[in-house]
């Protein structure tokens, strides 16, 4: 089940809420290198970030369920694949593993679409509650973009290397997981 895939009416929407070109959206949206926020199954992307997993919960799973939940490094325990489609598959049967353990700590722990928006950060994302964001997540790449306009809108050093076009920056900053 494919899902329809951004737009440039939704492009330029985002490029305008933004105050940024059409082409600064692009670079940081992965437009031209043909990224996607789903499967060929219509699954939203995900990667389990299992340190983040151990904060949310305490560290009670560490011992007992060590792929999902542990110390840093997280990318030892993600998911092997030789496709994208592979790899979804894994990281999806490690979020239900984790969700087996402790739910809203699993989909907060989660990096999520097309933009890798972490769960936890659902409420800078424009929602109030993780199930919002996680059915936004699911919906279609538009959805997914507006999350992420209201994750970049709420983070004032995101933007600004956003609008000025210092992309190397702007990706620093998301892997830090920077808050306003």
């Amino acid at each position: 089940m494919s899902k329809p895939p951004l737009s440039t009416s939704n492009l330029n929407r985002a490029a305008a809420r933004l105050g940024c070109t059409l082409e600064r959206l692009e670079d940081v949206c992965g437009i031209k290198a043909g990224l996607t926020g789903f499967d060929v199954a219509g699954r939203p992307l995900v990667r389990l970030e299992g340190d983040v997993f151990s904060e949310l919960s305490g560290a009670f799973f560490d011992d007992s369920h060590p792929s999902v939940s542990h110390l840093p490094p997280a990318d030892r325990h993600y998911a092997r694949g030789k496709t994208l489609d592979e790899r979804n598959d894994g990281e999806h049967a490690r979020l239900a593993l984790a969700s087996s353990l402790s739910s809203a700590d699993a989909l907060k722990a989660t990096r999520w679409g097309r933009f890798m928006l972490l769960g936890k950060d659902h409420t800078l994302c424009g929602h109030r509650g993780i199930s919002s964001f996680v059915n936004a997540m699911h919906r279609d790449e538009a959805s997914q973009l507006d999350c992420f306009v209201a994750f970049v809108l709420a983070q004032p050093p995101l933007l600004g290397s956003l609008r000025t076009g210092n992309v190397r920056k702007f990706f620093h900053l998301t892997q830090t997981n920077l808050k306003a």
